[in-house]
């Protein structure tokens, strides 16, 4: 019989074996592994490469939001400012990444691609659109749409819808529609951005008017509130309405949309990008400037009384001098602003009003026709008025001289004057740059309102108006004797009689004027500022008007992005023409958001 017998064999020449077995499998392995890593770092080397190449052209696409956003046109080219302008084509000075970046920028038609609008038109001017932001609670922001009707006919129109485009990166917030509607709007994507739509289909007059608005006289004012998010400010946003039995097209007439292209030369990555912006909220800019404002009257009062009973004639009217602008200045923009209180039996039209006669240095009085008229119900007690006018084309030189404004349409009528209510004056504001300037932040309200008196009610605790959207600057470090902030407000109807008060300004908190205010010298009590006793003027009485400045120096601090500015009343009434603030900026913090030495307008 056969046995199963161990096989015991020696294990010499294994490694051998094993060794040859693995360098086969190696060879199968490594040549593909090598090919694979091999095109990895290739792939790598691309995506890098095209990243690089993104990163340069959306350094083209800024540089050309930045233009159009302070109207800068540097390199012998002029923006184009309608659809009939040609595009514009310019290569960016520097290389990036070391590639030549080409850019476009073209005007487009600010509805170019929303079905039904696509047809260029010219917005009617019975209803009128103005929007504005300012800060809420819980990281949002809220957009305030003030709708008017300009006309008595139009108080019956149908407003079918109203909306508005948001830029890239902000959202509505659900459930905060306020005002003439509580929907929500319907959303849809649009250039990048969002398109909010809410549907109306109401008359104008019967749109639900906000609580102590008025409900009678022209123009007369409807309004949409809603949050949004991000907190910050979403420039480029505009609002449309549609309105009437032919479904007019209503908009913002200050806005104005741009397309533009961004390609390396000869690259093949190149990007599209819209964005707009509101004619009047950027002027061209050097970067470093300030602004100076000067002003006056054409009323006094002969009783020393506070009431204005005399209307002065052309050759009576004073002048105001602007003596301090740098010389070599390059004036940016000038707007003259006038304003006055009347008592018609009825609301007065626009053109009864909207035409002052103006004088500059070394040139005859000329009429000049406002660009804007605003009038307001003062109470029960008549009627109120501002306008203003571009005059940028008019101010010669650096802008120093004597200017004056002779006469004013509307304040003729007898019961115009002999009132505590009456006033007629005129402020002239102008922005400038210089090379040796330091960097501001400068800011522009210019909505006009009225403060009524006895707001507080019985008690005649004061009632405070808030100014929004003061932000998007940053102060740099400040040595001891740099100014760090200044305010400039203009006021009508502003009477030198304490027990009148208090009417006063805070600046973050804190009344102005500060004990050792430069500009003031005593002109103006805190609790008495509006008295027609104006600082900054070397303490100039403006019967009836203040062209007031104040410094805010010590109530900024290193870092600080934002501020608080309320005005506040308790028995006396006047009415706000505008304010303008001026910050110190940092150049380094500047992202080009808010471009330093402009006016931003912080609207209504």
């Amino acid at each position: 019989m056969k046995k199963l017998s161990k096989i015991v064999k020696s294990e010499s020449g294994n490694i051998l074996v094993m060794a040859l077995i693995v360098l086969c499998i190696g060879g199968v392995i490594v040549t593909p592994l090598m090919i694979f890593m091999d095109t990895g770092l290739t792939s790598t080397g691309i995506k890098e490469e095209k990243m690089e190449e993104f990163y340069a052209v959306s350094a083209g696409v800024e540089d050309a939001v930045n233009r159009i956003r302070i109207n800068y046109s540097d390199g012998g080219f002029a923006l184009p400012q309608s659809t009939v302008d040609p595009p514009v084509a310019y290569t960016l000075a520097d290389t990036i990444n070391g590639r030549t970046v080409d850019v476009g920028i073209e005007y487009v038609w600010l509805f170019e691609g929303i079905s039904g609008l696509e047809t260029e038109t010219t917005s009617p001017s019975d209803l009128l659109l103005q929007g504005s932001t300012y800060d809420a609670a819980g990281g949002r922001r809220t957009y305030r749409l003030l709708i008017g009707c300009s006309e008595e006919v139009s108080k019956t129109k149908l407003v079918k819808e109203v909306s508005l485009w948001l830029p890239a990166g902000f959202s509505y917030f659900t459930g905060s529609s306020r005002g003439i509607t509580t929907s929500n709007p319907n959303v849809s994507s649009h250039h990048g951005g969002t398109i909010l739509t809410w549907d109306i289909n109401s008359q104008f007059q019967d749109m639900p008017s906000p609580a102590g608005w008025p409900t009678t006289g022209l123009p007369l004012w409807k309004a949409l509130w809603f949050d949004f998010t991000p907190d910050r400010e979403p420039l480029g946003a505009f609002p449309w309405l549609i309105a009437g039995a032919t479904d007019d097209l209503y908009w913002d007439t200050t806005c104005s949309t741009y397309r533009i292209t961004s390609q390396e030369s000869g690259g093949t990555v190149q990007i599209e990008s819209y964005t707009s912006r509101s004619r009047l909220a950027n002027r061209d800019s050097q970067v470093y400037g300030d602004y100076r404002a000067i002003g006056g009257s054409l009323e006094r009062d002969t009783g020393s009384d506070n009431i204005r009973d005399e209307l002065l004639s052309p050759a009576e009217a004073p002048s105001a001098t602007l003596s301090d602008i740098p010389d070599g200045a390059n004036v940016l923009v000038a707007y003259l602003y006038w304003s006055g209180w009347m008592k018609p039996t009825s609301a007065p039209a626009d053109t009864y009003l909207d035409e002052a006669e103006f004088q500059v240095p070394g040139a005859s009085p000329v009429w000049v026709t406002a660009d804007e008229v605003q009038i307001l119900p003062n109470g029960t007690n008549g009627w109120s008025y501002s306008c203003r006018k571009d005059v940028t084309s008019m101010i010669p030189g650096n802008g120093n001289g004597d200017y004056k404004v002779t006469q004013m349409e509307g304040i003729t009528d007898p019961r115009d004057l002999h009132n505590s209510w009456s006033y007629a004056g005129w402020s002239l504001l102008i922005v400038y740059s210089h090379p040796e300037e330091d960097a501001h932040a400068c800011f522009l309200f210019d909505s006009f309102f009225y403060m009524d008196e006895y707001g507080g009610g019985p008690s005649w605790d004061p009632v405070e108006f808030e100014v929004p959207g003061i932000s998007g600057f940053q102060v740099p470090h400040l040595a001891p004797a740099d100014e760090g902030a200044r305010v400039t407000v203009f006021v009508g109807e502003g009477d030198d009689t304490p027990s009148w008060g208090p009417d006063y300004i805070k600046f973050n908190g804190n009344k102005l004027p500060h004990a050792s205010d430069p500009y003031d010298g005593g002109t103006n009590p805190q609790d008495n500022v509006w008295n027609g006793k104006s600082s900054g003027l070397s303490g100039e009485f403006i019967d009836g008007v203040d062209v007031d400045t104040f410094d805010a120096t010590p109530y900024v601090s290193e870092g600080d992005t934002s501020a608080d500015v309320t005005l506040g009343t308790s028995l006396d009434s006047w009415n706000l023409v505008y304010i303008v603030l001026s910050f110190r900026h940092s150049v380094e913090a500047d992202d080009s958001t808010y471009p330093v030495g402009i006016i931003t307008y912080l609207g209504g």
